[in-house]
């Protein structure tokens, strides 16, 4: 994996008119994990992933530790431990790291490959920069006594995972294509921003952002998606997995459609009480805007 841009973001660079732009931005991108990254990783408790699988469907997962189980063990290494080998990490895989902090509402993408499965994962990384703050919830987190986790394997969508979705403020996907890494992003909008069409289909709209389009990129070399929800009421995580299709329009807005293939439901997998503190100022007026 390069630390530049690939040809499936070149692509959505150059149909949105952004290629100088995301020129400008890409200059940010390193494989080195600076100073400040190194003690914002120290400090986090959970942190979002996306790692290519054989069929390159790209698995969005939830990691959970306590501050400190993140640890940059070297100049381009990342350190996650307490991560048992019951999630499916194998060493070369391609990976994508997500880690938010919502209060502060920061975040920073570390993308890399698997190396080592020693006493956790082990991830070099090839491409590290931090986001803006757009679109991101601030809320913080009290821990909570919980049941068993349960997972359960769905075909469709039912009342439970209909609701989940429905009243999501915020959500994650997972997207890559093999040779050019993987990707874990974050959306965020008001309850509502995404549209489900019917049990199999569901859209949400991409929003004005850093504009690499890292996500769009990736779908259009591969469309092949995954989606992570965590219901910060009830703790109960969700993942969808499918088929992604971008949709331009005249306007150039962009609306992604997900045809959904499988999903599964944890439930009570995410330990903590949430006390919402308030929406991102960057959601548009309307969801249908983009700005």
């Amino acid at each position: 994996m390069e630390t530049g841009y690939h040809p499936g973001e070149k692509h959505l660079q150059g149909r949105m008119g952004e290629l100088a732009v995301a020129a400008k931005v890409g200059q940010m991108i390193t494989p080195v994990i600076p100073p400040a990254a190194i003690q914002f990783l120290r400090e986090q408790f959970f942190v979002v992933t996306a790692t290519l699988q054989e069929d390159q469907i790209p698995w969005p997962d939830l990691l959970l530790g306590h501050p400190g189980f993140l640890q940059a063990t070297g100049p381009s290494t990342l350190h996650i431990s307490g991560i048992g080998q019951d999630r499916g990490f194998q060493l070369g895989q391609e990976i994508g790291t997500l880690t938010l902090q919502p209060h502060t509402r920061r975040r920073m993408r570390l993308n890399g490959t698997v190396t080592s499965l020693e006493a956790g994962l082990t991830i070099e990384a090839h491409q590290v920069y931090s986001n803006c703050p757009k679109y991101i919830q601030a809320r913080t987190f009290e821990p909570r006594t919980r049941p068993e986790p349960q997972t359960l394997h769905l075909t469709a969508l039912d009342p439970t995972t209909l609701r989940i979705i429905e009243q999501a403020d915020t959500f994650f996907v997972a997207s890559g294509a093999r040779g050019y890494g993987a990707d874990a992003s974050h959306r965020g909008g008001h309850p509502g921003v995404i549209k489900v069409q019917d049990a199999q289909t569901l859209s949400f709209p991409d929003f004005s952002g850093n504009r690499m389009y890292n996500t769009l990129g990736n779908l259009h070399l591969n469309p092949k998606v995954g989606l992570l929800f965590v219901d910060f009421a009830d703790g109960h995580v969700l993942r969808l997995l499918g088929k992604a299709e971008v949709l331009i329009g005249e306007d150039l807005s962009r609306t992604v459609e997900v045809h959904l293939e499988a999903a599964d439901l944890t439930q009570h997998a995410f330990p903590y009480h949430q006390r919402f503190l308030g929406y991102s100022p960057h959601i548009p007026r309307s969801e249908g805007e983009h700005p």
